[in-house]
């Protein structure tokens, strides 16, 4: 029964690290991710001003 045992907690054990890896790399390309669709919305704003700013002088 203890090998048994210790064969499922090594499962588990390896589960659980193949699940926080997981979750970390999620939350890793979520963060990177974030930052690029934010700047895009707010690179646009800053265009649009710019040709308005340039033409009225």
């Amino acid at each position: 029964m203890d090998q048994t045992h210790t064969s499922f907690q090594r499962r588990v054990t390896r589960l659980a690290l193949i699940i926080a890896a997981a979750t970390l790399v999620a939350l890793s390309q979520q963060v990177l991710l974030r930052p690029l669709l934010l700047s895009e919305p707010v690179q646009a704003h800053n265009d649009q001003p710019r040709p308005q700013e340039a033409a009225r002088p």
